[in-house]
């Protein structure tokens, strides 16, 4: 028999899942589970996690783990995702599938405000919210006025008993659960005027 016969050694691959929120708001930590279903005595040896268009990140297994826990902040918002596989170690050094999970970053709402003019300390001053969301609906508002009270109506009103200039403040979270920044805008208190007149003198003739 004049054959050749090859042998060949065919190893297993690395099988995996991968789960994360479906969506979280912009500027939080996305927490990536990675599961290792690999066969029996297979060892994993790293990981890779690409990020829509952020940087890559890649670890190494501990000895015998079969899970890892990544994160990762997103540099943008709107629809993402991380891709994952896995490397097995020797002998065979084979890569697993990719498992693609997306997950939706919403943006944060934006403050936004306009006071009524003001005239005189202990008149109302009313603060009209103007502020909007690109991803769901305003549903909270957190209002400071710098006279030591607060508010958490959408439209509120205050007065200061004293004049001087004050520091206003609107921070807003949507229905999403995402809290925007703090946007602050001074509210100028004028004195009340004084009445102040004087009678003439006449001479009587």
């Amino acid at each position: 028999d004049d054959s050749i016969k090859v042998m060949n050694t065919i190893y297993p691959q690395p099988k995996l899942s991968v789960s994360a929120p479906v969506e979280k708001c912009f500027g939080d930590s996305v927490r990536v589970a990675i599961k290792i279903n690999t066969p029996a005595g297979l060892k994993i040896t790293d990981y890779t996690c690409n990020w829509s268009n952020d940087a890559p990140t890649t670890g190494t297994m501990a000895a015998g783990a079969d899970s890892i826990i990544v994160f990762h902040v997103f540099s943008n918002a709107g629809n993402q995702s991380v891709t994952v596989f896995v490397r097995s170690g020797t002998p065979g050094t084979c890569f697993s599938d990719t498992v693609t999970v997306p997950v939706y970053i919403n943006r944060l709402p934006l403050p936004n405000y306009t006071i009524a003019p003001v005239s005189c300390a202990g008149e109302v001053v009313s603060f009209t919210d103007l502020s909007s969301s690109a991803d769901g609906a305003i549903n909270k508002w957190k209002w400071i006025f710098g006279n030591t009270l607060v508010s958490s109506l959408q439209n509120p009103s205050t007065t200061y008993a004293s004049p001087g200039t004050y520091t206003s403040s609107l921070q807003v979270e949507s229905n999403k659960g995402c809290i925007s920044t703090v946007l602050s805008k001074p509210v100028v208190v004028n004195y009340l005027p004084q009445p102040n007149f004087g009678t003439p003198e006449v001479c009587l003739t």
